[in-house]
């Protein structure tokens, strides 16, 4: 891998994790159209180091607000962690139990454009729904969190998902992104964890330290950005539109994938 192509994939990374167009989809297909060969989950995972930062930069205020109000026990905070554990639990298990013994099954350029396809279905119901006004309940983190553990299947969109049940459940719509976005938090952390636990980072494919670090940052820049538009196109009502685009990648995908 060269640092062009390493710059490319953090680019791809910094972009599609927040918005909903599916970060695993666009690098699964990203690097069969490129002709990568990147070592597995480890280049990725150290892509989603750089837009774990990236969530915490932007949500700094509230990620604060929360630490002091857990250390003041306030019962509104504790929910709201409580609310995120949960919200986790399913990710964990889908990740056992389907994406870790059957990864090579699973993330294939085929099936990472059939998801986007789904992605974008799933958007498209957003279109003609009235912005909703209640706020996070332990239901709704359930429903959520579920959205979640499907998305780890590739072309499926992690924050699409999300933000699309929790509005079909009632949720305004700033609620639903900021949770949505919150909620990434932990899982992105359990998956470095996981990665640096199993010993799996090195020069392994041809991308060396310096090339890891160059992502990382990119990615970090790039997905500031994001989740910014990511709220502000949500706040407008106009987050639809995201499902055209997930249609037609998809679309493409499947044209140019060779079988």
């Amino acid at each position: 891998m060269d640092w062009l192509k390493v710059l490319a994939l953090a680019v791809v990374q910094g972009v599609t994790e927040f918005l909903p167009v599916s970060s695993s989809g666009h690098l699964v297909v990203g690097k069969h159209l490129l002709g990568l060969d990147s070592p597995g989950l480890r280049f990725e995972i150290v892509l989603h180091a750089g837009t774990l930062v990236a969530v915490c930069a932007y949500f700094r205020k509230r990620l604060w607000s929360l630490a002091l109000g857990l250390l003041k026990r306030e019962p509104a905070a504790w929910k709201m962690a409580g609310c995120l554990a949960l919200a986790t639990l399913p990710a964990v298990l889908m990740y056992k139990l389907v994406l870790k013994p059957h990864m090579g099954t699973i993330e294939t350029p085929a099936a990472a454009a059939c998801g986007l396809l789904v992605t974008g279905i799933l958007l498209l119901t957003l279109h003609r729904l009235k912005d909703g006004g209640e706020g996070m309940t332990w239901r709704r983190a359930l429903l959520m969190g579920i959205a979640q553990a499907v998305a780890v299947l590739p072309g499926v969109s992690r924050s699409g998902t999300t933000v699309a049940l929790g509005r079909h459940s009632g949720l305004a719509r700033e609620a639903a992104g900021e949770f949505a976005m919150l909620m990434s938090i932990p899982v992105i952390l359990g998956s470095l964890v996981l990665d640096l636990a199993g010993g799996e980072f090195g020069s392994a494919g041809g991308v060396t330290p310096a090339m890891y670090a160059l992502g990382a940052l990119v990615s970090a820049a790039v997905g500031f950005a994001a989740v910014a538009v990511f709220m502000r196109v949500l706040k407008s009502g106009r987050f639809w539109m995201f499902g055209v685009y997930c249609l037609a990648a998809g679309c493409v995908a499947l044209v140019f994938i060779k079988p």
